[in-house]
């Protein structure tokens, strides 16, 4: 590495930190903001924030650019699995299998480096508000 490429870097990394934090301070809660953390992968920084229920429900997280919400009210078995699953979708550059492909890698991948995670949470997923998510999505084809 250069010493010009480490100035560069470390540049990068202010401006996204700073454009994601005022993002996040406009979109959130100061609450949600404060229940929040921040990953580094693969040379790029994620925020991770945890929301209450209703802010994403039926979903257990999303993640959209570097920002993945986590529902709060989830267990930390659950929260920690939900959170490598969506950092996943972050970081996927495949395309094969369209977004039921994209899914079936955001599980698998993860649910290896976490299998009582992944057990956790297909658990969690039984019951009838995921379950008609599931039906509706896969209609959808999304």
């Amino acid at each position: 590495m250069r010493e010009n490429d480490f100035d560069t870097h470390s540049f990068a990394y202010i401006v996204e930190y700073e454009n994601t934090t005022k993002m996040l301070s406009e979109n959130l809660t100061d609450k949600s903001f404060l229940n929040s953390e921040q990953l580094i992968t693969g040379n790029k920084l994620f925020f991770v924030v945890y929301v209450p229920k209703k802010t994403i429900s039926p979903c257990f997280g999303n993640a959209r650019g570097n920002v993945i919400k986590v529902r709060a009210d989830l267990s930390p078995r659950v929260k920690k699995f939900v959170k490598q699953h969506e950092l996943y979708h972050c970081i996927d550059k495949a395309t094969w299998g369209g977004w039921i492909g994209r899914e079936i890698r955001a599980n698998i991948i993860p649910g290896f480096k976490d299998p009582l995670g992944l057990l956790a949470t297909i658990k969690a997923s039984f019951n009838k508000e995921r379950l008609k998510f599931y039906w509706e999505r896969f209609k959808r084809a999304r």
